[in-house]
Parts: structure tokens; sequence; C-alpha cells
């Protein structure tokens, strides 16, 4: 017996050793250490990512995606009744710094998406008590959107909601009955006021952004009409593939600069393919562009 004791305890110390080296070199999603100062006129947050799981994963420059270092979005919870989606810029390695305008004091989930040279996306994730703002906070960004919404619809085959400044947003999609893990297509059409459908200006180069969010923040999803990759990626795999790196592998510094994002049509009849990882209530936001001003419509679905 206490020899059988021996050995049980020498693998089980063995077993653990061995799962704790293993999970170190598990991807994990990135941390993100929020900091806020505020004064009269500025609510400055302060952003570092790190790595908590395999730091070698960003160990690669951040690549501008549309022109923009970080896409950082705020959610109140557990409500979810203010949003936005900032642009903060990197002022040292993985530390991003930027604005906060126009939101309500309250305690927010933060999801910071950047992309890198590698090709590879992250979406950075914490929590964040947003203390109110002394004035008026000037974005940083001039694409910086956010909206606060008191009631919104719940997706139906008729549902609708007004974007502002004469424009809605309406389901086209049928009878949406989403069902985790089952990609659907979410359809959605923008009216002007007179009825037509509306020609949309390019919201940092694509028609439409749509960001979901499960009512509990464990899911998070932006997405493009083209799905939820990164141009910057399909830029940096085009660019890898044709041979403009340096000697070390790293791209040329004008290399992304000389990327062409591919043609889209600015319709307002917008799809986007998508998959719930899982059941649940969730809320999408969708960003549009139909005049000077990024406007949002707001929607609840159920997913079976």
């Amino acid at each position: 017996a206490p020899v059988l004791g021996l050995a049980l305890f020498g693998g089980a110390k063995w077993w653990r050793t061995e799962d704790a080296g293993y999970r170190q070199r598990l991807y994990g999603s990135p941390a993100a250490d929020p900091t806020i100062t505020v004064d009269a006129m500025h609510r400055t947050l302060r952003l570092v990512v790190h790595d908590t799981a395999a730091f070698h994963a960003i160990y690669a420059p951040v690549a501008p995606d549309h022109g923009k270092m970080m896409h950082l979005f705020l959610v109140r919870l557990p409500a979810m009744d203010a949003f936005a989606h900032l642009h903060p810029t990197e002022s040292d390695s993985l530390v991003f710094t930027g604005e906060v305008p126009g939101l309500p004091a309250g305690r927010y989930r933060l999801f910071g998406d950047i992309a890198l040279e590698n090709g590879l996306s992250l979406s950075a994730t914490n929590t964040l008590d947003l203390p109110a703002a002394s004035g008026t906070v000037t974005p940083s960004d001039s694409d910086d959107a956010w909206t606060t919404t008191a009631s919104v619809p719940r997706l139906t085959e008729h549902s609708e909601t007004s974007l502002g400044d004469g424009f809605t947003l309406a389901w086209n999609g049928g009878n949406p009955s989403p069902s985790a893990r089952r990609v659907i297509d979410l359809r959605f059409v923008v009216h002007a006021a007179n009825g037509a459908v509306a020609q949309l200006q390019p919201y940092l180069g694509m028609a439409a952004h749509a960001v979901i969010v499960r009512d509990d923040g464990s899911v998070f999803i932006h997405l493009h009409p083209m799905g939820t990759v990164a141009t910057v990626a399909q830029q940096v795999f085009a660019i890898r593939d044709r041979g403009d790196t340096t000697s070390r592998g790293r791209l040329r510094p004008d290399a992304l600069a000389t990327g062409q994002m591919p043609a889209m049509s600015m319709s307002g009849q917008l799809t986007f393919p998508c998959e719930f990882p899982k059941p649940g209530r969730y809320r999408i936001w969708v960003q549009v562009k139909p005049n000077t001003r990024v406007l949002t419509g707001t929607f609840d679905v159920d997913v079976r």
C-alpha cells in the first residue's frame, strides 16, 4: 500500500507539472488593463494589452485595420443600453489611449480588436467602471460613434428601428429563428425617409459594421458583410504571398499602404454571415453611414 500510494502521488505530481506546461503553450484571449483619468474636458482611457497564456502569439507589431490601430467596443452591462465603437491610438507597444465621449457612467465590458502583421486578429477584454464626464468630451477620432437606447425591438419578421436623420433599419430576412452553432445570414435594409433603399457611404471602408454581444458578456462578435475576418489579415496574406517582406520576414514599412481594399457595393441592402456559438439572448448593433454621420440600429434576438 505505501508503494502504491507513493506511485500515485508521484504520478499525480508529474501530471500536474505536464498539464501546467501544456497550458502555458495554449492560446488564450489576451487581457486588457484599463485605467481612466477625468478632468473638465477629457475622459481619457489608457488600455494596456497583454497575453495571459502565450505571449509569443502577440509578439508581432499591430497592423492598422480599416486604418485604425484598435477598434474598441464598450457595452454597459447587464442592461446593454449604452454602446460605443471607438478608435484609440497606439501610444506605445500594445498601449492604447483615447477619449471616451458620450457614454453615461456605469460598469462596461470592453472588447478591443487588434490585428497583427502576422495576420492574427485578437480581441482583448475586461470590465471597466466608467465615471461620469465632468464636461463635454470631444472624440479623439472622427469615426468614433456611440449610442444609448431606452428600449430595443426584438427581432421578428417585421422588425424596424429608427436610425435618426429620417433613416430606418429593418430586418429583411423573413422569419428569424436562429439556432446555436448554425450559420445564418443576418439581413437588414436601410430605408431613407421616402421609403427607398438608402445608398450608404463607406464607414471604415465597409458598407456596414455589426457587433453582437450576449447579455452576460460571454460572447462578442464583430461582423462585416464579408464575415468576421479582418480586412488587414487578407492584405497581410496577399503581401506575404507575393514576398513583399524584409529578409527577417517582417512586412516592409509601406507594404500595407499599397494594399487595396476589395471593391464592394454601398447599397443599403446588408447581409452579415453569422453563427451564434451558444443559446441565449443577444443584442445586435448595426452601424451604417447613410449621410455624414455614423448611425446605429439596435435589435434583440433570442437564439435557441
